[in-house]
């Protein structure tokens, strides 16, 4: 299990990244949401801590794809993209969604389709 560790000024945190569905940029913050459906904000930006994930996997085994400006989606959790209904669904214990625009869900589909193919 690949942990991602942060360490602030007050506290340190071990994340079990296996179990972080997404991580969405919020100003100068970043939230993690798990799969359990708990919540963590961070103060950084969402770039550094996709720099920081993309340190601990190989290229061809990084399992987090970068959407847009404000989403790093955790591809080995998800288990559903809806056009129709415009939600990326996630597996977990509590039926995790995320609401996106039409091209982001395409974008990610796409992205799913090629690497399933490639398995």
């Amino acid at each position: 299990m690949t942990k991602l560790c942060i360490n602030s000024r007050d506290e340190l945190h071990v994340i079990p990244l296996d179990n972080v569905a997404y991580l969405q940029a919020s100003g100068s913050y970043t939230d993690f949401y798990f799969s359990d459906g708990r919540t963590l904000s961070e103060v950084q930006c969402l770039s550094y801590f996709e720099e920081q994930i993309r340190k601990l996997y190989p290229a061809d085994e990084m399992p987090f794809f970068r959407l847009g400006r404000s989403f790093l989606i955790n591809t080995n959790l998800v288990s559903s993209v809806s056009l129709s209904s415009l939600h990326l669904v996630f597996m977990g214990h509590g039926q995790l969604s995320l609401r996106l625009s039409k091209p982001m869900l395409r974008r990610i589909k796409e992205y799913l389709v090629k690497v399933f193919r490639e398995e």
